[in-house]
């Protein structure tokens, strides 16, 4: 077979996942990671984690029903006992707005509270509906998905500044952008995990960076991958659309207006391409990403609000939000042509929790309900709520061959320690390492 200088190197950085049938135990241990930091957990600050049970109404999903989010911030718009604020979300009813159309305006109505986003002279409030202008907004979509909300009465645009609500002129910073979306929930829809079953499939490390996005956009060839994964009877095939360097295999107009920087995309598509070529062959696309910016450019990290502790970057729910709003961008951009999504370094370790897998299986849902996600936080028995399959990854040095003698925490014959309903699957090196 004829190969081009990219199918090659695919090949060679191949990596085996095998797929079993689901388990039943629901018996989740103590936590495991493979990063460092993992002293740190007390030092994390995830008010989700720490909620107490007031009874509060928890939100839901319905038509018409939306989050309006900072995208400075990461924080809902909430009605606090009658006050408007901006808090992190906790999947809480009050957090959420039913939108209603007047005309070319929109009126938003807490779901509550049923008082309307109204504003007044020195900023905003709540009120009973009136029919006045100062319930009117006008929303605008930009092409980064984000909108921005300008009051009919008065010309002002919704902002967050420092954390706290205003109106103000039009100014193109973050502070004038909210994520419109539908309410993210903890029900998010089941991820489709039949084509996996039984099945094998083949990952390619693309390691992407600022001296190399011109070559991998140049050479990587999409056909030439999926007819040789064709000819092995690969049933699908996993690639990172970015790997912690801060550069990706294609663009999301999100990140770039977050983070104020637009070349550290490839100039093409290169994920469409893969995914169309894999569809020729009746060939899965899993898309691994990692859950926080950067594990190298320390100013995506801060940007997005990620916060370092000790040596490691720990999660926090406004970040997580915030990283939500690409994964959202890229998820909404393809669809359905991409199966499942494959989250790296997700670890309790370092403040990775329950409800932060929520919002991220939220917002990759949005663009494909059926699409199935797993959050990898190493060698573990530790799974979340949100995940439909098994993260899986095996440690280096144990080939596919010795996979039934070691490292058999995962396999169902042994009584693999994870929740109801997961999908088995293993990921694994295809040689000795990751690198062989």
């Amino acid at each position: 077979m004829k190969t081009k200088k990219w199918t090659v190197l695919a090949a060679l950085m191949l990596v085996v996942c095998l797929v079993f049938t689901s388990c039943t135990t629901n018996n989740p241990a103590s936590s495991g990671s493979k990063e460092p930091g993992s002293n740190i957990q007390d030092e994390t600050d995830n008010p989700s984690q720490t909620q107490e049970q007031t009874g509060d109404q928890a939100a839901a999903k319905a038509d018409g029903v939306k989050m309006i989010v900072s995208v400075d911030s990461g924080k809902a718009l909430e009605s606090d006992n009658g006050t408007l604020i901006t808090s992190t979300y906790t999947f809480l009813a009050k957090q959420t707005w039913q939108e209603e159309k007047d005309g070319e305006a929109t009126l938003y109505k807490n779901v509550v509270t049923g008082k309307y986003l109204t504003a007044t002279d020195t900023g905003v409030t709540e009120a009973d509906k009136s029919g006045d202008a100062s319930q009117k907004w006008e929303v605008t979509l930009r092409p980064d998905t984000f909108s921005t909300l300008k009051n009919v009465a008065n010309n002002k645009l919704l902002a967050s500044v420092n954390g706290a609500l205003t109106l103000k002129d039009a100014s193109d910073e973050l502070s004038d952008y909210w994520m419109i979306t539908e309410v993210y929930d903890k029900a998010p829809s089941k991820g489709d995990t039949s084509w996996m079953s039984g099945k094998y499939g083949v990952m390619a490390h693309m390691l992407v960076n600022g001296s190399n996005v011109r070559t991998v956009n140049n050479k990587f060839d999409a056909e030439g991958i999926a007819a040789q994964l064709n000819e092995i009877g690969a049933s699908y095939y996993m690639i990172t659309l970015g790997q912690g360097g801060g550069f990706y295999l294609t663009s999301s107009e999100a990140f770039a207006t977050i983070i104020g920087k637009s070349k550290r995309f490839t100039e093409d598509d290169l994920i469409t391409k893969m995914a169309n070529a894999l569809k020729q062959y009746g060939i899965k696309l899993i898309v691994y990403i990692p859950g926080m910016p950067s594990m190298g450019d320390y100013a995506d990290n801060a940007t997005f609000g990620f916060r370092k502790v000790n040596t490691s970057y720990v999660y926090n729910d406004d970040s997580v939000m915030k990283w939500s709003m690409v994964l959202r961008d890229w998820a909404n951009k393809y669809g359905d042509l991409v199966d499942a999504w494959w989250l790296e370094a997700c670890n309790m370790s370092i403040g990775f929790t329950d409800e932060m897998a929520y919002i991220y299986a939220n917002a990759i849902k949005s663009g494909n309900p059926n699409a199935a996600v797993a959050f990898n936080q190493g060698q573990t028995d530790d799974m979340f709520a949100a995940e439909d399959f098994t993260a899986g990854e095996t440690a280096a040095g144990v080939p596919v061959g010795e996979i039934n003698r070691k490292e058999t925490w995962l396999l169902p014959d042994n009584g693999g320690k994870t929740q109801d309903g997961k999908q088995w699957f293993i990921l694994t090196p295809f040689g000795q390492n990751w690198l062989s």
